[in-house]
């Protein structure tokens, strides 16, 4: 009978653990940041996502800033079906805002972003400390993060 038992366990336990693939990318992080404008200008910058998991939905909430105060703060609404995700997104300032869709593969997230004002991608990859984090927009505008627990 114990056995059964443990032998259902390890069935159920990956199963129930992982059931959407958007939710291992919830949680606290912290880290740096490379901001490369349009110009080829580099910025470093400090960040810190706070990624929520509730009802199937991810939320991301990406803040960023440098030692002169600039700032940069993204958001995201993401839903999962399977491997394919969609959503919402938002740059707090300036502002922009528009959907994305694209797909999770293992531990990475891949999206197309798209909006009145620009397009681009994000990625964002679980690792074994945190995440690591590109969006990447027309123009050779991109950040670079990586951020741990």
């Amino acid at each position: 009978m114990l056995k059964i038992f443990l032998a259902l366990l390890i069935l159920v336990i990956p199963v129930t653990a992982y059931a959407n693939p958007l939710s291992p990318f919830a949680g606290h992080y912290t880290g740096q940041a490379t901001g490369t404008l349009a110009s080829g200008a580099k910025e470093s910058l400090t960040c810190r996502a706070t990624n929520g998991f509730k009802d199937g939905t991810l939320t991301i909430a990406l803040r960023c800033a440098n030692s002169n105060g600039a700032r940069f703060e993204a958001r995201a609404r993401v839903q999962g079906s399977g491997t394919a995700v969609s959503g919402t997104w938002q740059i707090v300032d300036p502002s922009y805002d528009g959907t994305l869709s694209g797909s999770v593969n293992g531990q990475t997230l891949t999206a197309n972003i798209s909006g009145s004002a620009f397009s681009g991608t994000v990625t964002v990859s679980r690792t074994a400390n945190g995440l690591h984090a590109t969006i990447a927009i027309r123009d050779g505008i991109r950040l670079v993060a990586s951020l741990g627990r």
